[in-house]
């Protein structure tokens, strides 16, 4: 699942999907990015101290650009799903969907607790 393109026509999508409008989204998204970017430099996706700082996200990742994490974390949250169909819409495993939970939604507690 793609985040979806914000013209007036999925408006009402992303607010179905997240619950929040797509300025709410982009308001928040202004405070997750700079908490992911900062994570993903310093740790892996395990939690695992990184040896040398990564300032770039690599090609093969499943869940690239902080927008699609964000939508991926909101979208879990709101449709409270089994993880296996997050896994399903996002093209990736079960424990993938549980690993970028583990680590986003701290991210995201600490983003709205900024905002």
């Amino acid at each position: 699942m793609q985040v979806p393109d914000l013209s007036q026509a999925n408006y009402r999508f992303m607010l179905s999907l997240t619950s929040l409008k797509v300025e709410e989204f982009f308001e928040l998204l202004s405070y997750f990015a700079p908490l992911w970017e900062r994570y993903h430099r310093h740790y892996d996706l395990q939690g695992r101290p990184r040896r040398i700082a990564k300032y770039s996200e690599h090609a093969s990742m499943s869940l690239r650009g902080s927008a699609r994490k964000l939508f991926f974390v909101l979208v879990c949250l709101k449709q409270n799903a089994l993880q296996c169909y997050h896994a399903m819409g996002f093209a990736m495993s079960q424990g993938k969907v549980s690993q970028w939970l583990k680590v986003l939604l701290p991210l995201l507690e600490e983003a709205l607790r900024r905002m």
